[in-house]
């Protein structure tokens, strides 16, 4: 019975190829531009959630507010505060580590080349699961000084991958060049994610605490700190206890102390706040605690986010009520049709599943020229936006079962305004 009624879809279908070209071309373009928005919706919302554990990752964020001057705000903090934090929070906090990125000049055979180097402390692997093309964590990242390259950098300065053992120099750190051997290869990273990593050193914290400035400051804002929560704690009870210390047992609370009648009743946290932030929130609401100022990237924005989801939803409801009309307008054509099938037996059930089958297959065409479309145009959409979005329908089982709703739901939608006279 069901390929039967295929069959007569179909049949009703090429009768009329204007007005199925017309209708099913009007959902299809409407369906694309929806996919093509929501890639780019999806790009911008799921940064670093592709990283496992990436929830119970945090940074911290800094803001100065002084009477009488301007406040200042960063996603940075102060060399000193994440081995602080991390040991004063124990029982909140898994692992911390520092970061920070310079830019250098990297030396080859004789040669110089600008480039920036991402300089991380032991535990950076265990905040960022990054996966390895060649080496492994157990080896290539479990020294100071040991040199991980991405794969786009080993081909650029070699020309191949396989680059282990291979030297570069940093020149100059602490005023002297410094030959790195590569000991590991990462994986290119994905397109979303806020970490702009070319190369990785693991961080010799000696040489580094002799820049003024860096690591054993409390003041100076050059660092940027990460943390690992424990399973079950929650970024408000982080926060709670960060503010705890700060107030109380932090160094800012004794030069609070010290001050005396200089802050009055004003808390450390009045002009000193410390801000734990979620990895996965960083790209696209760092900025309300410190614009776009030295990130690793440039930031996101919730609000084009919501607004770009804004303008699919219109998109796909304009094509769907499209839809729906011509369908409704051609149901008026098909009054002898109906009136015929019910005369030879047809109840009003069977018609009534004719046009359903005929709306679902008509929107599942326009499905397949959507996908199709979206294909061809994304090397082209990408390119205008500067991003490299990928498309894998099957490897989205979310996006399956939207677009699997969609067909059902405008299926649906026609039928009952098409088959009103069923």
């Amino acid at each position: 019975m069901f390929s039967n009624y295929i069959l007569i879809a179909w049949r009703n279908i090429i009768k009329k190829p204007l007005f199925s070209a017309i209708n099913i071309i009007g959902l299809a373009i409407g369906l694309m531009s929806c996919i093509l928005i929501m890639l780019f919706v999806r790009s911008e919302s799921g940064y670093d959630a592709w990283m496992s554990e990436s929830d119970r990752v945090v940074r911290l964020h800094t803001a100065y507010h002084n009477p009488g001057r301007p406040s200042f705000l960063t996603v940075r903090s102060a060399g000193m505060v994440m081995p602080a934090v991390r040991d004063f929070m124990p029982n909140e906090i898994e692992v911390g580590a520092r970061i920070f990125s310079m830019n250098t000049t990297i030396r080859k055979d004789g040669e110089g080349f600008e480039d920036n180097v991402l300089v991380g402390e032991e535990y950076f692997f265990d905040l960022f699961d990054l996966p390895l093309a060649h080496g492994s964590l157990d080896t290539s990242f479990a020294k100071p000084n040991d040199l991980l390259v991405t794969e786009e950098t080993a081909i650029r300065y070699f020309g191949r991958t396989d680059v282990i053992g291979e030297t570069l120099t940093l020149c100059c750190v602490a005023g002297r060049p410094i030959e790195l051997a590569i000991s590991g290869v990462l994986q290119d990273l994905p397109d979303n994610t806020h970490l702009d990593i070319s190369m990785l050193v693991y961080m010799d914290v000696q040489l580094f605490s002799t820049f003024d400035g860096l690591l054993n400051t409390w003041n100076s804002v050059n660092v940027y700190s990460y943390f690992k929560l424990r399973e079950g704690v929650s970024v408000e009870q982080a926060q709670s206890r960060l503010d705890y210390w700060l107030n109380n047992e932090s160094p800012y609370a004794e030069n609070a102390k010290d001050a005396g009648g200089v802050m009055g009743e004003r808390k450390v946290t009045d002009s000193v706040q410390l801000r734990f932030m979620p990895l996965e929130k960083l790209h696209l609401h760092a900025h309300k605690h410190a614009g776009n100022m030295g990130d690793f990237t440039e930031l996101g924005s919730d609000r084009m986010v919501f607004t770009f989801s804004l303008v699919a939803l219109l998109i796909l409801l304009i094509a769907c009520i499209n839809f729906m009309n011509l369908s409704t307008a051609r149901a008026g054509l098909r009054a002898r049709e109906v009136a015929m099938r019910k005369v030879l037996g047809a109840s009003r059930g069977q018609v009534a599943v004719q046009f359903l089958v005929e709306a679902i297959c008509l929107v599942f065409i326009a499905l397949l020229l959507a996908l199709v479309g979206v294909e061809v145009a994304l090397p082209f959409y990408n390119q205008v936006l500067d991003k490299s979005i990928t498309f894998d329908l099957f490897s989205s089982p979310d996006l399956l079962l939207s677009l699997a709703g969609i067909v059902l739901v405008v299926g649906l939608g026609a039928k009952q305004l098409s088959g009103t006279s069923a």
